[in-house]
């Protein structure tokens, strides 16, 4: 049985209970029995959560050591780039040819640097859109204020220890 099978079973034999006397211990041993295989259930899946939270940690170990193998390999490149760039232009070429590769020097378009940002005009400054303090809004409305057009929701998470 499944354990949403299992789950509204329990609660329909605890709800005939509560609504009916009658039968009470033969339908309290069923509840418990219910309650015994919901609890397997719940186990086994606990089980299965904790194998895929160590292999997600495993595969965000090796992501870290992949990042960091490529953040390296991409430094090696752009200092192999900048040294031949610095080569070609020592040497006064623009061209080179070789049989697997044509290699060039070309102008990048023009980039803006700033000199001095006083003398900016206004116009060129953007102004960041303002964004909500939720962290500020959550603590005025746990000490009992009322703001409008907000509510404080209290969720549920699952905790397998």
């Amino acid at each position: 049985m499944r354990l949403y099978d299992l789950a509204g079973a329990y609660a329909e034999v605890a709800q005939i209970i509560m609504d009916d006397e009658t039968q009470t211990e033969l339908l309290g041993d069923t509840l418990q029995s219910l309650e015994d295989a919901i609890e397997t259930k719940a186990d086994n899946i606990a089980k299965m959560v904790r194998n895929i939270s160590a292999e997600a940690d495993m595969i965000k170990l090796e992501e870290a050591r992949l990042t960091e193998r490529r953040k390296r390999l991409e430094t090696k490149q752009e200092g192999l780039k900048r040294y031949l760039k610095e080569q070609l232009e020592f040497a006064g070429l623009q061209k080179v040819k070789t049989p697997i590769f044509t290699i060039s020097l070309r102008k990048n378009p023009g980039s803006v640097q700033i000199v001095n940002e006083s003398d900016i005009p206004q116009m060129f400054w953007v102004t960041p859109p303002p964004i909500l303090d939720k962290k500020s809004m959550s603590e005025r409305l746990k000490s009992g204020e009322e703001i409008p057009g907000v509510t404080l929701v209290q969720g549920t998470s699952l905790q397998i220890r």
